[in-house]
């Protein structure tokens, strides 16, 4: 119990930690049944939000937990942060959209992360399919494709 506990403890401070630390783009993937073993994997494109000046520096973090064994690659990249966080306010302004979908399959979502210059981090879901609850989330802007292909390009 004090295993299981603590694996989800880190997990928990894992995600919590990234969503404020000039996340972007996130994909993750959750097998939910029909493994031997659980497998989270998360992949996040960040910009460096405290220095204005190497604004399009940024990280891409691939992070890995098998049954509580967790791994986590750090890989520095160049983005145009501006031009992502254009087509991200863009795709915030889309209509989301709930409909059924495959029960017991992985959970795959494509999120980003929008701020605003006075508010707090607001997440944007680019499409979600949800094996764990059979819901596919899917957001109809057409600045949604481009971003989760720029995910998908860098996350494999």
């Amino acid at each position: 119990m004090q295993i299981s506990l603590f694996r989800g403890v880190a997990v928990l401070l894992c995600v919590a930690s990234t969503a404020h630390a000039g996340v972007l783009l996130e994909r993750s993937e959750r097998q939910v049944f029909g493994s031997q073993f659980l497998l989270n994997q998360k992949c996040t494109i960040n910009v460096n939000e405290a220095n204005p000046l190497i604004k399009d520096k940024g990280q891409l973090i691939k992070q890995y937990d098998i049954d509580g064994m967790l791994t986590k690659e750090i890989t520095p990249m160049q983005l145009s942060a501006d031009a992502i966080k254009l087509i991200i306010n863009q795709a915030a302004t889309g209509k989301i959209t709930v409909k059924p979908y495959i029960f017991d399959s992985p959970i795959i979502s494509h999120k980003a992360y929008w701020k605003t210059a006075a508010g707090p981090v607001k997440t944007v879901i680019l499409h979600e399919s949800n094996g764990y609850n059979a819901k596919e989330t899917s957001n109809d802007s057409p600045a949604v494709q481009p971003l989760i292909a720029l995910i998908e390009a860098n996350c494999k």
